[in-house]
């Protein structure tokens, strides 16, 4: 957590305030996802049992109206990833050296956090290098993300699965639950195995 305490503002004057810093992200497959959180959430338990003084626990308030705004700058292989956002509507322009990503509206309210998720081929995300001065030394990180060769299982696998089949997976959930165990059935290589565990009031094993 990061504070700042910000005082002797008259009525009308603003502080405008403006940090840096870097942040280390990891490929899930051929996806890279930004997250960019916007809302503050209460803190389960005492916040003084943390070692937080009052004046640092976070106010909460259902109604507050704040908006944002955002522009990110994508360069280098990054510029070659199909762009998405799940959470909100996104403008993207592409320009010779960089993507620019802003959202679609001016502003956006802060009621849900910031995903924009990058996808890239393997070409681009194989390898990727960057260095940069760091006081009175220099900093260096490079990335390699190769592709493996998979090799194809000569022998069966024992495959354990957990089905919730309690009272609350009435109707659709419990549907789509049998039909997933089916297809991972249909999927099984010979002299494979599959052990399902239901799970309600008392367990019961089928395999």
């Amino acid at each position: 957590m990061y504070m700042i305490n910000v005082g002797n503002l008259r009525a009308g004057e603003m502080a405008h305030l403006c940090y840096r810093y870097a942040l280390l992200h990891v490929w899930n497959g051929d996806i890279l996802r930004f997250h960019l959180p916007t809302t503050v959430a209460p803190r389960y338990g005492d916040p003084t049992a943390a070692g937080l003084q009052h004046h640092q626990v976070p106010e909460i308030s259902l109604d507050a109206d704040h908006r944002f705004r955002l522009e990110l700058t994508l360069r280098g292989s990054l510029r070659q990833a199909v762009v998405e956002s799940p959470s909100h509507r996104i403008r993207v322009a592409v320009e010779k050296d960089a993507v620019r990503v802003s959202l679609a509206g001016e502003l956006a309210l802060m009621d849900r956090d910031f995903i924009l998720n990058l996808r890239c081929s393997a070409e681009a995300r194989a390898a990727f290098g960057l260095y940069a001065p760091d006081q009175d030394g220099w900093i260096a990180l490079v990335s390699l993300q190769p592709e493996g060769t998979s090799c194809p299982a000569t022998e069966g696998r024992q495959v354990v699965l957990v089905a919730d089949c309690s009272d609350s997976m009435q109707g659709d959930s419990i549907a789509q639950t049998r039909q997933a165990l089916l297809a991972i059935l249909n999927r099984l290589r010979t002299g494979g195995s599959l052990q399902s565990d239901c799970v309600r009031q008392r367990s019961a094993g089928v395999s």
